[in-house]
């Protein structure tokens, strides 16, 4: 399972850190040999964070690392409430409608909604490979760069239907729009069907009024 890591609450006050020092000394463990080893347990989970092997932590602004897939630099959730990252690569995030788009971007800072050649670009088979897979119970696609080996997780996380609200299609179908517009009513979208036996993924268009996930690129 993916995890983040929120180094600073990993970081004691200074009261406690003093007491802290003050058990492990009366332990026969001086406080300088405890500094040493924390400083090496953290020097352990930046290597895992940046080798993949556990999840990488959120900065000030609360970015997620990206991956570059085909010239793209991809996040790896996708967009929550408005200016926010979902928890996880397999959790939905919210649905928008094209109109929510733009004024603003709901993208946390340092991203925004990928165009449709973005999009496309996904889809390039000389570069990327993409297959069906279930990661931590979710249902999804995984893309990878057939070149660095960096890949993503777009969970099929269904669509909000406009008519009634009602969520509608979780774990069949994966909706990801586009900021590029076809015409007045409707835009791009990329399509994931689940077991799509050779029918998809495919990039087309919907009605703006649709409900569906968002997954940014880094600008």
């Amino acid at each position: 399972m993916v995890k983040d890591f929120k180094l600073n609450e990993a970081v004691a006050s200074s009261g406690d850190r003093r007491a802290m020092e003050t058990r492990d000394h009366s332990n026969g463990v001086s406080p300088k040999n405890h500094r040493s080893r924390g400083n090496f347990l953290m020097q352990v989970l930046v290597i895992l964070c940046l080798c993949g092997v556990v999840g990488c932590t959120k900065d000030s602004n609360n970015s997620k690392k990206w991956v570059l897939i085909n010239g793209v630099k991809w996040a790896t959730c996708n967009v929550g409430s408005s200016g926010v990252f979902a928890a996880t690569p397999e959790s939905a995030g919210f649905y928008y409608k094209w109109d929510e788009l733009a004024n603003p971007d709901p993208s946390p800072s340092g991203y925004r909604v990928p165009t449709k050649e973005e999009l496309e670009s996904l889809l390039n088979e000389a570069y990327v490979t993409h297959t069906e897979m279930t990661q931590n119970g979710v249902n999804g696609w995984q893309f990878t760069d057939k070149q660095t080996g960096g890949s993503i997780f777009l969970p099929v996380a269904g669509y909000r239907d406009p008519a009634d609200g009602t969520l509608d299609g979780v774990g069949r179908f994966g909706n990801y729009w586009s900021c590029t517009q076809q015409d007045v009513n409707r835009a791009w979208y990329l399509d994931l069907p689940w077991e799509s036996r050779g029918t998809g993924p495919w990039v087309i268009s919907s009605r703006k009024t649709m409900g569906f996930s968002v997954r940014p690129v880094a600008e």
